[in-house]
């Protein structure tokens, strides 16, 4: 097995993206959930979201375009930015990459409008210049059209653990030696009928919207009620070691191991855990940090927190956690990929950013160390959690830089010192 490596990231985000100063953003304490209004059965209501502002895709793009979903726009601007931040945005090095893309929702805004046509006026009146981007592979495809991703393609569809899925069978892929370099990630964007949709399910958290700011989002909290819906997109460069040293490419961290399995309790949540520990070789008295799932849905949180608890019963010290989800709210696919991001930065800044709001631990986690407060953190391990309503959870440990490439900057070294052992994955 061969190891595999992050070496370049792109995302955006409510926050910003990887070409803003995002660390300042954090340092400052900013949030990008806010209020706005969204058509409900019952009635114009004002919700909590993440909303993405101020966002066009035009700069980004090689090609104009007539036409281009949320989504699709989200997934691109991503992408550009992830060949940029990899040093892969010729044409000579991305013909034979490769490329898996998650997405829950797909292109919804397009397929609410063509399928409206159709019921209103009419098969008649549908737009031709829709179709082709009416599907969950729409965003993939003219990506890869776009920036002539010639390597093996594959799409997640469906659940929020759709964009880690991707970035798990990638490692898994790259590891096993089936490629040496994969662009993966996902993507989801904000559509009134996706809110609508969550809303009936008593998903959204009821305080979304009232007055005075108060807080929507109480990750690991006693008052924990639901979920704020964000959006954004998140693309992982992933190579196989021995690729990222003979290139000189940037290693930004080790993907050092995964695993996925189905979710009915916080037993199975923790089983899962301590799989993608045993694959990377870590252990749970190694972690540095755990960048937890933590969307502030009741029943989630609470296998979550419960299985962290567990987990951290092997340790001397308190097992510290955070979560970006104050921040950002519920990303659904692109959120793996912004845990991964945000986890990146603060490998590099060891500190974790402070959190809005009043937020309080659950008082029944007694062996995690969860706050609002901004906190330094050691470098080791660290291990990102993906959970879904549905009942699965992705785990993922990355690892400091420094144990693949001696620590330093540019890899370094014969592709044998840093191959020596292996990716684990699924």
């Amino acid at each position: 097995m061969k190891r595999v490596v992050i070496t370049g990231i792109g995302f955006i985000s409510g926050l910003g993206t990887n070409g803003e100063t995002l660390g300042q953003t954090l340092r400052d304490g900013q949030s990008a959930i806010g209020c706005q209004v969204f058509e409900l059965p019952s009635g114009k209501r004002s919700l909590l979201s993440g909303a993405i502002h101020d966002f066009s895709v035009t700069a980004y793009l090689k090609s104009r375009k007539a036409y281009l979903d949320r989504t699709s726009e989200l997934t691109l601007a991503a992408t550009a930015l992830t060949l940029a931040d990899a040093g892969l945005d010729s044409e000579h090095d991305v013909g034979d990459i490769g490329w898996l893309f998650g997405t829950m929702y797909g292109n919804m805004a397009t397929s609410v409008l063509y399928y409206g046509d159709i019921m209103d006026k009419g098969p008649q009146s549908a737009k031709p210049v829709l179709f082709p981007h009416l599907y969950a592979n729409s965003a993939a495809s003219l990506t890869a059209i776009e920036f002539n991703l010639g390597g093996m393609h594959a799409v997640y569809a469906g659940g929020w653990t759709a964009g880690a899925e991707a970035v798990l069978q990638a490692a898994d892929w790259i590891g096993t030696g089936r490629a040496h370099t994969l662009l993966a990630g996902g993507a989801d964007a904000l559509h009134p009928l996706t809110v609508r949709g969550l809303h009936a399910e008593k998903r959204l958290s009821p305080l979304a919207g009232s007055a005075g700011g108060e807080q929507g989002v109480y990750s690991f909290d006693r008052r924990a009620n639901g979920i704020v819906l964000g959006e954004g997109a998140a693309i992982l460069a992933l190579e196989s070691a021995s690729h990222a040293v003979a290139r000189g490419a940037t290693i930004r961290a080790e993907l050092a191991g995964g695993a996925r399995g189905s979710v009915g309790s916080a037993h199975d949540a923790a089983t899962i855990m301590r799989r993608a520990l045993e694959r990377s070789e870590s252990s749970v008295r190694e972690l540095s940090w755990v960048c937890a799932h933590g969307a502030g849905d009741p029943c989630l949180d609470d296998w979550e927190g419960d299985a962290l608890e567990v987990m951290a019963r092997e340790r001397e010290t308190p097992l510290t956690i955070w979560t970006p989800a104050p921040l950002l709210g519920e990303t659904l696919a692109a959120g793996t990929g912004l845990r991964m991001a945000l986890a990146l930065g603060i490998m590099q800044d060891r500190r974790l950013p402070a959190l809005p709001g009043n937020l309080t631990c659950n008082p029944n986690l007694n062996r995690i160390d969860f706050s609002s407060q901004a906190r330094r953190v050691e470098e080791g391990p660290i291990l990102i959690n993906t959970f879904c309503p549905g009942g699965n959870l992705v785990a993922m440990v990355i690892k400091p830089r420094k144990s693949t490439d001696g620590g330093g900057h540019h890899a370094t070294g014969s592709a044998e010192s840093v191959n020596s052992d292996g990716y684990s994955g699924c």
